[in-house]
């Protein structure tokens, strides 16, 4: 862990996780999972299949107040945004902010690399930036 070799400030606000496609549903599930360390989640283009009542039971009431940022992105064409669409209208409908981005592209490098651009001047801030894409309220699809 980068901690044991330099000086890392571990407190939560100092802390994000985010991963693509795979990594970015263990991304969510991992940091939804353990709130407690992280303030920051990015997941690009995730893998997030199946029920989420029963694969995120043990997220927490009071998830919204804990989570600074939770950013997700996904391109038009690409084969899980349907499955991502659910997944933000799910953690709206449980009152989550979600920073929601959906651009141009499919499941590839040159999509995740422009989101994570994007992401990384809303970490670790007092106030996260409000980028183009920022939403205030997602509105779920019907």
């Amino acid at each position: 862990m980068a901690a044991s070799k330099y000086h890392v400030d571990m407190g939560r606000d100092s802390v994000a996780n985010a991963g693509l496609s795979m990594g970015g549903s263990e991304s969510l599930f991992v940091a939804l999972k353990e709130l407690d360390p992280f303030a920051y989640v990015g997941a690009f283009s995730s893998d997030i299949t199946g029920e989420f009542a029963t694969r995120f039971a043990h997220l927490e009431p009071n998830a919204a107040s804990k989570i600074r940022v939770l950013w997700m992105s996904c391109g038009r064409d690409d084969l899980f945004l349907k499955d991502n669409k659910k997944f933000r209208d799910w953690l709206v409908g449980k009152g989550i902010h979600v920073h929601w981005v959906e651009s141009p592209g499919s499941h590839w490098w040159a999509v995740w690399r422009r989101n994570f651009s994007d992401l990384l001047p809303q970490l670790f801030q007092e106030r996260p930036a409000q980028s183009d894409y920022w939403t205030q309220q997602v509105q779920p699809e019907r």
